[in-house]
């Protein structure tokens, strides 16, 4: 749930009659506009919207706030509300309604997953977790904040599972939090075209066929195999230029039996990722039927990514004195090396070692580096 705050004593058009005394006008023009964002699975993106957009413009007229869906291809969609908050979680309880009857859910049982930026989640977690065991004892919910953030974004992710209006006293609950304390550094909201399969286990994103079942297991079966490396043609700059075959994602469990807020065994410490998978260079693995707390041990794959670039753009991507290149490898945590041109070509090939998280986000730095420097007109 990103929130941008905007809070003013300005009265606004609807904001009552001009009878009115000074004292009340204030009361009543004082407000706090916020941006709530949401991850959902497509299938409750599209429950949401309705035919035709009925339900999604039924929405809009009943509460007046404003509504977003964009559409995306993929199984990822964010659910954008905006206005005043306590109309914007108005709107949201009819859309959990909706999202609940979509997924076929017990009543009043529902999954919502917030955005919010990286720098506010230590907010919610609190020191040693006690923030984060606070708000589930407090709600009676399930509360967990993804440790990763979403693939090219800013975002992390909050699953909140339970009753309807436990998850929203829960988000009132966190939004009087982080509105104390506004986000911090570059502010890259998730888009779901940057959608990497692979790396749902660490930001709690939705596999291709996630039906977000309550109260039930799932098991997720091993990720496709890699598919061709790209040609590597920077006559067309873009990020999927930068890629070559990479293996898929292996399968994984977890157990979504509710438990209580008191059963500790439930929640992995901070520094570990909810849902469970392999990783293979070669393929994806098979999903293995064992419980979410055994598999908290296995660390991200290392994988190797080759891109092709010109000569000529090597400089924008190391840099004065290799400050460039020095800078990108320390914030994406990969090992990233420059050959020397190919013999009897003008061509320099770039290999990036890490997890498939740090190979993106070093691809999205390299972009980056080479666009700002104003080299190619991308």
């Amino acid at each position: 749930m990103d929130t941008n705050l905007n809070t003013n004593n300005k009265r606004a058009a609807n904001d009552g009659n001009d009878n009115q005394d000074n004292t009340n006008n204030v009361k009543r023009t004082r407000s706090t506009k916020v941006d709530l964002r949401f991850l959902l699975a497509s299938r409750d993106a599209g429950a949401i919207i309705g035919r035709q957009g009925k339900n999604i413009q039924m929405l809009r007229s009943k509460y007046k706030t404003i509504i977003q869906v964009p559409d995306q291809d993929g199984p990822e969609r964010i659910l954008t509300i905006a206005g005043e908050l306590e109309p914007c979680l108005d709107c949201l309880t009819d859309a959990l309604v909706t999202m609940a009857e979509n997924q076929k859910l017990r009543q009043d049982a529902s999954e919502l997953r917030a955005l919010v930026h990286t720098s506010q989640a230590g907010a919610i977690i609190g020191k040693g977790g006690e923030r984060v065991k606070e708000l589930r004892a407090r709600h009676g919910l399930e509360v967990k904040v993804f440790t990763e953030t979403c693939p090219n974004s800013t975002d992390r992710v909050i699953l909140c599972r339970g009753e309807q209006r436990a998850i929203l006293s829960c988000l009132r609950d966190i939004f009087t939090q982080i509105e104390k304390i506004p986000p911090r550094g570059p502010i890259r909201p998730y888009d779901p075209s940057c959608y990497v399969e692979h790396q749902i286990q660490g930001y709690g994103g939705f596999a291709h066929d996630d039906t977000s079942v309550y109260g039930d297991r799932r098991v997720r079966g091993g990720g496709g195999g890699g598919g061709r490396g790209y040609n590597n043609n920077f006559d067309n700059w873009d990020m999927n230029n930068m890629r070559g075959g990479g293996g898929g994602g292996g399968g994984g469990m977890y157990n979504d039996d509710y438990v209580g807020p008191s059963s500790q065994s439930f929640y992995p410490p901070p520094s570990q990722p909810m849902m469970a998978g392999g990783s293979s260079s070669s393929g994806g693995g098979q999903g293995q039927m064992r419980p979410l707390i055994d598999s908290f041990s296995q660390p991200p794959a290392t994988q190797t990514q080759q891109v092709t670039i010109p000569h000529e753009l090597a400089g924008a991507i190391i840099g004065s004195r290799g400050t460039r290149i020095s800078q990108i490898r320390q914030q994406s945590g990969a090992s990233i090396k420059i050959d020397d041109p190919l013999p009897g070509t003008n061509d320099r090939i770039i290999t990036i070692v890490g997890t498939p998280n740090q190979i993106a986000q070093a691809q999205h730095l390299l972009q980056t580096a080479v666009r700002q420097s104003g080299l190619y007109p991308g």
